[in-house]
């Protein structure tokens, strides 16, 4: 009896109050990479092509028009255009994962184990170094010729023009857009990730490291951790989460101390994590996907704001190539806006007359008045959504 007590306190003391639970009820091949952004989350695997989701992992479809490959390793999303690292290159969408296609440039990036976006540049991470493209896949140069040969380049991190990539064999730096590397610490580093402008890094054996002068010196942080290994790391705020063959760590004092998550993930190898306004997905080895409410941490300073009655109009109405957003009232789209311009974009939505979401999050060509190029869009109607506000136009 006492010992069945002690087991209970043991787990208590070493679990948070997260509640998590499977929500892929199909199980796919082994997930080595997640993104997700407000509702849609992707899922790259290994050996089922990509999966897609739009309500929050509650529903899964795999998509497989114009992929050619089985095995991915890596999915980012930006803007309006999602690319996704196979076993041969580099594959890309514009309509949100339901068709992809790829150059010969992108093709030959090759096995591409890692992606990263800063800005206008398109970082990928290969058995064979690193190459970069400024122009949304269409070209890619390699950006390598500093590293050692053959370098396998498993994760990238940004913090203002500073670019970290981890390796096979340490963290490599560079402030000239890649053109430059130097070693900043040895090791295998399966993630890295950003708080602040301060890096974190997870290596293959357990440990996780700090930098808070720009890689020059690091420090292990790793108290509360009891693994042999970690393989992913993600920040959201002040909040650290690890994965491992065990489950999830969680630490919320900048990595001081770490808790073991939910006992519903022991035995779950964690292979990759991600978040939305409202979620922490975590995808594992075996195919299973796992999510946790953010409210569960108390986390509410997510970089995504719901807006809710924003009121605006659209003009002009019919439009051809664009479309501008301007509010009224009280609030104003731009400068002049008590809500964040960076905060509506996040908020838009474009569906199509069936209810399908054609546009997500788009980069405006101008912010005040807030102008968004639908040119790419077939004749029709179609819905603009900001926050919970739906009105409708016309394409011609």
């Amino acid at each position: 009896m006492k010992i069945i007590v002690l087991i209970i306190l043991v787990v208590l003391f070493y679990t948070t109050n997260a509640e998590w639970e499977m929500c892929n009820k199909n199980r796919f091949g082994g997930v080595s990479n997640l993104a997700a952004n407000n509702n849609l989350v992707l899922a790259a695997t290994w050996g089922e092509y990509i999966s897609k989701s739009t309500d929050n992992c509650d529903n899964w479809e795999m998509k497989t028009s114009g992929l050619t490959r089985t095995n991915f390793y890596s999915i980012v999303i930006t803007n309006n255009e999602i690319y996704a690292g196979s076993d041969s290159g580099v594959f890309i969408s514009t309509d949100y994962g339901e068709n992809w296609s790829q150059n010969i440039s992108s093709y030959n990036v090759g096995w591409t184990l890692a992606l990263g976006i800063n800005g206008n540049n398109i970082f990928a991470g290969t058995q064979n170094g690193i190459l970069l493209s400024t122009d949304k896949g269409l070209n890619w140069t390699h950006k390598d010729s500093a590293l050692p040969i053959n370098t396998i380049v498993i994760s990238f991190a940004f913090v203002d023009n500073n670019i970290y990539a981890s390796s096979s064999d340490g963290i490599y730096l560079s402030n000239d857009c890649g053109d430059n590397w130097k070693k900043k610490i040895s090791g295998y580093f399966p993630s890295l990730a950003v708080c602040g402008k301060d890096i974190f890094g997870c290596t293959s054996s357990g440990n996780v490291y700090i930098s808070t002068n720009n890689g020059e010196t690091w420090v292990r942080k790793i108290n509360g951790l009891t693994v042999s290994s970690l393989s992913s790391l993600l920040t959201i705020g002040t909040h650290i989460f690890a994965g491992n063959e065990n489950g999830v760590y969680h630490s919320s004092d900048h990595g001081e101390s770490w808790l073991m998550e939910s006992t519903v993930l022991l035995n779950s190898s964690i292979y990759t994590l991600a978040n939305n306004d409202k979620y922490i997905f975590a995808g594992t080895t075996n195919g299973d996907v796992f999510r946790t409410k953010l409210s569960d941490f108390g986390i509410t300073d997510v970089p995504y704001t719901k807006i809710t009655n924003f009121e605006y109009q659209i003009i002009p109405n019919p439009a051809s190539d664009f479309i501008e957003i301007t509010g009224v009232g009280a609030q104003n789209v731009g400068a002049h806006c008590n809500v964040p311009l960076q905060d509506i974009q996040n908020n838009i939505q474009i569906y199509n007359i069936l209810g399908e979401m054609v546009l997500f999050n788009p980069q405006p060509l101008t912010p005040e008045p807030l102008k968004i190029n639908i040119s790419a869009l077939s004749a029709g109607v179609y819905y603009l959504k900001i926050g919970n506000v739906v009105k409708m136009f016309i394409k011609e």
